[in-house]
């Protein structure tokens, strides 16, 4: 492992690779930083790294494209840093890859990733092409409360029999899925001084989708199974939550 930035593919013409490769990835370690700061082994803070990689893209076992988007999740108390341009490399080294399903590429992702930071990094892909419910069919409801954005969405019975609308349903029943991560567009926003720090207030946005996730951005943000009819066969008529 290199600690300088400087012998990182950053700011340099790099061919990437048309394979996967997860020798692309460039650790960065922490601890010369952190010593800079007067911290030790023993951390005075706890937090994550979120990224997100909204164009990932792999083939299916018929050389189908398929594109998700990614969250990565990479706690403050792993001991390297990933650099960024390295990064995007390694995640377009997969693009010419045939992979057997959306699962294995998640684990591929999270072992090559959780081995460059020497520690576990939890990696969540969500489906672009496959919503569930949406407010121009009618499936999905909004209501812009004081308090909260509250959100209710009935599944078609095609839709929650699908693999996709099945898998939903069964995180959330099983409590293992009980967040909700908003994508939105931030139109208005006021930043203020508070207690010695800087607090963002977003009073207007656009949002654009609403992600069942299993540990959301905001606490706050939660989503439940409301109720759902099974057939004879034990397949889903209708999901709502």
């Amino acid at each position: 492992m290199n600690d300088r930035l400087t012998d990182s593919p950053l700011g340099r013409v790099a061919a990437g690779s048309k394979q996967h490769d997860p020798g692309l990835l460039f650790p960065v370690a922490r601890a010369p930083g952190r010593e800079q700061l007067g911290f030790g082994s023993a951390l005075p803070f706890e937090g994550v790294d979120i990224w997100n990689g909204y164009e990932l893209s792999w083939l299916d076992p018929r050389g189908k494209p398929v594109v998700a988007i990614a969250e990565f999740r990479v706690p403050a108390s792993t001991p390297n840093l990933i650099e960024s341009k390295s990064f995007k490399l390694y995640l377009n080294s997969l693009n010419q890859e045939r992979h057997a399903d959306a699962a294995s590429v998640r684990d591929l992702l999270a072992h090559d990733l959780s081995a460059a930071a020497g520690g576990t990094i939890e990696v969540a892909l969500a489906a672009v092409d496959r919503p569930l419910a949406s407010t121009r069919s009618g499936s999905l409801r909004l209501e812009d409360r004081s308090d909260a954005l509250v959100f209710e969405a009935v599944l078609d019975p095609e839709i929650a029999a699908s693999t996709t609308g099945r898998d939903a349903l069964a995180m959330i029943r099983s409590r293992l899925a009980t967040g909700v991560s908003p994508g939105f567009i931030v139109t208005r926003e006021d930043v203020q001084e508070r207690e010695g720090g800087l607090l963002r207030v977003v009073r207007a946005a656009e949002l654009h989708e609403l992600s069942v996730v299993t540990r959301p951005a905001y606490p706050s943000a939660q989503v439940e199974a409301r109720s759902w009819a099974v057939t004879g066969t034990g397949s889903p008529r209708q999901g709502h939550f």
